[in-house]
């Protein structure tokens, strides 16, 4: 990493108020963004990076961009069970570039394909799949 930092876009339980934002506390939040791809769930979240398809065609997953330096990029990895320059068992995260910011990476951790289980979330927002599951949730007694 040129700088020591990089930017990383986060769409799961890395979202601000989220179960895992606790890791990015030291990081620099730089606001809201949405990328092309596909959203799927089941109890975590998986993306499917679309980049490579038409911008009218697809669907976007929103997000947030943090600037993270290397100790926070590690500690990223080990929550995706990504090891760098080793290419993820089926249906696991692999971080990716997606873009520049600033001269600098953005990183997505997605998967090639999601495991059948997981269910595709439309809006491409985890944070409004998580607040219509939760009401369902505690009307079932889960």
């Amino acid at each position: 990493m040129k700088h020591g930092h990089s930017v990383v876009f986060v769409y799961g339980t890395l979202l601000s108020g989220m179960g895992n934002s606790y890791l990015l506390d030291k990081a620099e939040h730089l606001g809201p963004a949405k990328v092309p791809g596909l959203l799927y769930a089941s109890g975590i979240p998986f993306a499917k990076y679309g980049g490579t398809l038409e911008p009218d065609t697809i669907p976007f997953i929103e997000g947030e961009l943090y600037k993270v330096d290397e100790v926070t990029l590690a500690r990223l990895d080990r929550l995706e069970s990504y090891t760098p320059g080793k290419k993820a068992d089926p249906n696991w995260y692999d971080r990716i570039e997606i873009d520049q910011k600033d001269g600098m990476p953005v990183y997505m951790y997605h998967v090639e394909e999601p495991p059948r289980y997981a269910e595709h979330i439309p809006s491409g927002s985890y944070r409004r799949y998580r607040n219509e599951q939760l009401p369902q949730a505690v009307r079932s007694g889960s």
